[in-house]
């Protein structure tokens, strides 16, 4: 092999680890749009990511030893053209690890068909994107899907909170949060009682 193909075959392969970045780069980008998230009616997805339990594909990916960077991209089933939200906060144990995302609310077309599905339960998995070995991993993103490794891995809770634009007297705003699906069978009533509950679990 001479000096030209290894320079070809280097430069093929930067160009395809360019082309997988971008792939990967452009959709995400695109929860930067304005609107997307809105502050005003608000998605949130809550559950487990991962457990130490063997997974379907015969893995052990240990949660402590989980790096990750938020926010981590939300997507669906694992397809970086089809992002639904980010994660904004992980919590790992030795035993399981677990996630608080926000959901995008406008500007791409998929957003409203996979939030649907979220809020009648026709979207439960919950799949990990991992990259390394799984002793030390580092979390690429978390999917919503029908069906993940790991049985363990699902979604908990699914809510919107709404906030109006309308302003009391005492300077609070009307805040209302809606429960689509609880796997703890509480609505965090007690909690914050400033806020107006509607239990929507079907």
């Amino acid at each position: 092999m001479n000096i030209l193909s290894v320079w070809q075959r280097a430069e093929n392969d930067r160009l395809l680890a360019r082309m997988k970045t971008l792939r990967r780069e452009v959709p995400i980008a695109s929860l930067r749009a304005p609107g997307v998230f809105s502050p005003t009616h608000q998605r949130w997805i809550s559950g487990i990511a991962t457990t130490e339990d063997l997974n379907l594909n015969g893995q052990v990916l240990e949660p402590k030893n989980a790096e990750f960077a938020l926010p981590v991209p939300l997507l669906l089933d694992h397809q970086w053209d089809y992002p639904i939200g980010e994660i904004v906060e992980v919590k790992t144990t030795f035993s399981g690890m677990t996630f608080k995302a926000r959901g995008g609310n406008t500007g791409l077309a998929h957003l409203d068909d996979a939030w649907e599905a979220l809020k009648t339960g026709e979207l439960t998995a919950v799949s990990v994107g991992p990259r390394g070995p799984t002793k030390r991993w580092t979390l690429e993103e978390l999917s919503i899907c029908d069906e993940g490794a790991n049985p363990y891995a699902r979604v908990e809770i699914v809510r919107e909170v709404h906030q109006s634009p309308v302003v009391h007297l005492d300077g609070r705003k009307s805040i209302r949060e809606i429960v689509y699906r609880d796997q703890f069978g509480a609505c965090f009533r007690d909690m914050r009682p400033d806020r107006d509950y509607v239990d929507a679990r079907r």
